[in-house]
């Protein structure tokens, strides 16, 4: 029997701890939804908004990638930290202010991408995209390839804008903070 597409995203981010993660060991949507699940797992909310608070996380993507979204589906429900993981699939213009997490997809235009980036501005929001300049357009972590492996930049500033907090440990694999 093949294991679930659920079991193997966890096992990738279980595995991907090293954060640089070869493409070829899962799909592509597989190692993108491992790589949020790491950096949720290495984030601080504030109080009253953290997901020991509030009894669950919400990971939230926009539906613009089927793959992610399909990826992002078999963990819902899954424990993370012992809170349970709600995915949600936002549609346009849905309000994102109890979204843990928000993943925003290369496919996404740019008009689209910066609209969701202004609507997560100073919200204890901690974006991710694969879209190229995500963190020069305001993002906080933008998912790179570099010789074939999965890296990342992060945008500090943005993220303590939003009272966000990342782990050094994560800071210092980054290939680039600013």
């Amino acid at each position: 029997m093949a294991p679930s597409l659920a079991s193997r995203v966890i096992t990738v981010a279980m595995l991907s701890m090293s954060w640089a993660v070869n493409i070829a060991s899962a799909s592509d949507a597989e190692t993108r939804v491992a790589l949020m699940v790491n950096f949720a797992r290495y984030a601080e909310w504030p109080a009253g908004k953290s997901p020991d608070d509030r009894g669950e996380w919400n990971l939230c993507s926009d539906p613009s990638d089927p793959d992610i979204a399909a990826a992002l589906k078999s963990i819902d429900g899954e424990a993370l930290y012992e809170q349970n993981i709600h995915i949600r699939i936002l549609r346009p213009d849905e309000d994102i202010t109890d979204c843990h997490l928000l993943y925003l997809s290369s496919l996404n235009d740019e008009a689209k991408v910066r609209q969701r980036i202004e609507a997560a501005h100073g919200q204890p929001t901690l974006t991710v995209s694969d879209y190229e300049d995500f963190a020069r357009m305001g993002g906080m972590i933008e998912l790179v390839i570099d010789d074939g492996r999965y890296k990342f930049d992060v945008d500090y500033s943005r993220v303590l804008q939003s009272h966000l907090r990342l782990s050094s440990s994560m800071l210092k694999l980054a290939r680039r903070v600013r």
